[in-house]
């Protein structure tokens, strides 16, 4: 599981995890399942089988289609600072 320094231990936390909420709404807008990989992955600390598993896709179809959604998101937070 991320267990992201940023995320844990900052007292920016608060303000961390909702630019983190708010970029993950605006990818799901665009990308759903790519958006749910990230949230079982980061956020419930699945493994990626586990999380193959839970989308009903294979693991090779999760790397398939251009940037990670890990790149897509950290890409996203970027932008809203």
């Amino acid at each position: 599981m991320c267990r992201s320094p940023i995320l844990f231990e900052s007292p920016k936390r608060p303000t961390v995890l909702l630019a983190v909420n708010d970029a993950l709404d605006r990818f799901a807008a665009e990308e759903p399942q790519k958006a749910e990989l990230v949230k079982l992955r980061f956020f419930a600390g699945l493994t990626m089988p586990e999380v193959a598993a839970a989308l009903d896709i294979s693991l090779a179809r999760r790397s398939v289609g251009g940037p990670t959604p890990q790149a897509r998101l950290y890409a996203a937070l970027s932008e809203s600072e």
